[in-house]
């Protein structure tokens, strides 16, 4: 796969609360973008998301769309839509987000998506607080 340059999605307002979020959590001090190739660091094991979390949306889910858009955000292992620049999926820690459409939230949820997560430790993410209005 080639890479695609969509370095325009930091500056989406529709991206605001995503970006935000991989900004403020952005240890590594990485650029607002980069292609998978550029990056200085391994992606799977240095990047601050387990391997195989990784490995589903950059392996698994973007293998099955047309056109590549693997890239990391601030960092941050993404997918970006090319031709709208949407984030739509990105790792988070040792899970993933999605980002679906508005009309489709009901289904995701009925098919046992999850709007937040309960950690090992205890603490619990909202999603929509942390990431902002995240669906599309």
């Amino acid at each position: 796969m080639t890479s695609v340059n969509i370095s325009h999605v930091v500056d989406d307002p529709r991206n605001a609360g995503v970006v935000r979020y991989m900004q403020q959590r952005n240890e590594r001090r990485c650029p607002p973008y980069m292609a998978v190739a550029d990056s200085p660091h391994d992606p799977y094991w240095e990047m601050g998301s387990h391997p195989e979390v990784v490995e589903r949306i950059w392996n698994q889910l973007a293998q099955t769309l047309p056109q590549e858009c693997r890239c990391l955000i601030y960092g941050t292992p993404s997918l970006v839509a090319p031709k709208s620049g949407i984030i739509f999926a990105l790792a988070f820690g040792t899970q993933y987000v999605l980002r679906i459409a508005k009309g489709s939230i009901d289904v995701a949820l009925k098919a046992g998506g999850k709007r937040g997560t309960r950690w090992s430790d205890g603490t619990e993410t909202d999603v929509q607080r942390e990431l902002g209005d995240v669906a599309v």
